[in-house]
């Protein structure tokens, strides 16, 4: 876990690649005695969440295999085969889980659409699950944090999941806050026709949302492009960046 602080967000700084290679070796390469067993196999013992916790927090450095690697672990978790039966993590575990996929920009399409279905379903569940609208958000967001422009979802996916949550009531402040912000990056004007949702939509998400109390830029970003804001970033990360630290795309 405090591996994973500091060397959050995973990039942007001189020496990253190889502080997460050798990061990457110590957990998960198998050990040079022992090559016969599969690339996936830790060499120690998982802590739980701290150990996805840790992965969230570097993914933005992860190759498309490396997270691809780490999310075929916990696949049968977060997305169940029926009549299948798996070992089911404790609650803090599974929370951490889904919010380091979540964080996995470089999945593939089909898998971020498949995570994102399963979010929508849970919003029939009482109370919700304490990661649904953060990871959401992270998975149907029009401006990626680090991920290139084939990994965003098409807006015609993201509509639909838009319309669920338009007709969504939250139960309290804290629901209604993280309700609003995914809202509000699921319709996020990037200023690229391909990936901005029809002006409908967000004129009807700016009808819901436009008189909670939440950050100015929240409304902005869905009248005109502006630069995902340093706020909005910490939010997307679930963590602050280090000081002096700013990202680009």
């Amino acid at each position: 876990n405090l591996a994973g602080f500091f060397l959050r967000p995973g990039y942007g700084a001189p020496g990253d690649k190889i502080r997460l290679d050798k990061l990457w070796k110590e957990l998960i390469a198998p050990p040079r005695d022992d090559r016969s067993k599969s690339s996936i196999m830790p060499r120690f013992v998982e802590s739980g969440a701290e150990f996805w916790i840790l992965w969230r927090r570097v993914s933005g450095g992860l190759s498309s295999n490396q997270q691809q690697s780490l999310f075929d672990r916990i696949r049968n978790i977060l997305l169940p085969i029926p009549n299948k039966p798996v070992a089911k993590p404790l609650q803090n575990e599974l929370v951490e889980m889904w919010r380091a996929a979540a964080s996995f920009e470089r999945l593939d399409l089909k898998t971020k659409e498949n995570m994102g279905n399963a979010l929508i379903r849970s919003l029939k569940k009482t109370p919700l699950p304490p990661y649904l609208f953060w990871s959401l958000t992270r998975l149907a967001s029009r401006a990626l944090i680090y991920g290139p422009l084939n990994s965003i979802l098409h807006p015609d996916i993201v509509s639909q999941w838009v319309t669920r949550l338009l007709e969504f009531q939250p139960s309290h402040v804290s629901e209604e806050t993280t309700w609003a912000f995914c809202l509000s990056q699921m319709g996020r004007i990037t200023g690229q026709r391909a990936l901005d949702l029809d002006q409908d939509l967000r004129d009807s998400i700016l009808t819901k949302i436009r008189d909670k109390k939440i950050p100015a830029e929240w409304i902005k970003c869905l009248e005109e492009f502006v630069p995902l804001a340093k706020e909005s970033q910490s939010n997307l990360l679930g963590d602050s960046l280090p000081v002096g630290l700013r990202l680009y795309k």
